[in-house]
């Protein structure tokens, strides 16, 4: 195991509970090769605090997160797993729509390493969008990456629980957290997205609304459709989910496109 880590994890309190959070000691190395400063990510990852981090990678990307497992774990998923960009070819300086942008996450990833030539991003939720547009700053991805604090869905208006916990964790969903704040959100349609941002053609729809798949994808046309080349997202079980699902799928194989599903992921490209 790299020495530094070696180091870091002497000096994190309840060290074991990391190793229950990454899957093998291939993983823990691997945050040494991914960032300058470690122990800030390791720390966050086990220990829920106040205020924010800046995670710095060797190849010169500022990422800020919260301090808490929920920023920490999706930053794994983003940077190490990489599970929005499996099963795709996707051309040089791609057109990339994310839809539940988070903290930036997966948009910063698009304009780094898949070389983005423009990402539009829709985060529903003013605390997980603030720090998304940190993460364009320290960046300097403003000329790249558009970011706008509205939900996507069928309607104008959606209503979210947003559940914020220790550590300004954020969850939001439509379906959960039933005994949160209650939000209303305004909303556009993926048309309207298209339109507004006068999309001529995407190359990856990234989508991950905790349910909200579930009313995007079979309110979109074919006319939408043909716009874009590839879409991926993660669909979620809530309530009744099974027959909401099966309607997506329908409806993505009756636009033509061939779908692919590895774990709680759907891909959905044309051949």
């Amino acid at each position: 195991m790299n020495q530094t880590i070696k180091h870091v994890l002497k000096k994190i309190p309840f060290a074991r509970q990391i190793n229950a959070r990454l899957r093998s000691r291939q993983d823990i190395a691997d945050i040494g090769k991914l960032f300058v400063n470690p122990e800030l990510y390791l720390t966050a990852l086990t220990q829920k605090g106040a205020g924010t981090v800046t995670l710095k990678t060797h190849d010169g990307l500022n990422i800020t997160i919260r301090q808490n497992v929920w920023d920490a774990r999706i930053i794994k998923e983003i940077f190490f797993d990489k599970p929005y960009t499996r099963h795709f070819n996707l051309p040089a300086n791609p057109v990339i729509v994310d839809i539940g942008g988070y903290i930036g996450d997966f948009s910063i990833y698009a304009a780094k390493y898949l070389n983005a030539g423009r990402v539009i991003v829709y985060e529903p939720t003013v605390e997980n969008f603030a720090i998304l547009k940190q993460n364009i700053e320290n960046n300097a991805f403003n000329d790249r990456i558009t970011a706008v604090n509205k939900a996507v869905s069928n309607s104008n208006e959606v209503i979210l629980n947003v559940d914020i916990q220790e550590g300004n964790e954020v969850h939001v969903s439509g379906y959960w957290y039933t005994d949160a704040e209650r939000r209303r959100i305004p909303s556009v349609t993926l048309a309207d997205v298209l339109a507004e941002h006068r999309l001529k053609s995407v190359d990856l729809l990234k989508v991950d609304c905790e349910g909200g798949e579930y009313d995007i994808f079979p309110a979109v046309t074919d006319d939408v459709y043909s716009l874009i080349r590839n879409i991926v997202f993660e669909y979620h079980r809530v309530d009744g989910f099974e027959k909401k699902f099966e309607r997506v799928l329908s409806r993505l194989k009756a636009a033509g496109y061939t779908l692919q599903m590895d774990e709680a992921i759907v891909y959905a490209y044309r051949v």
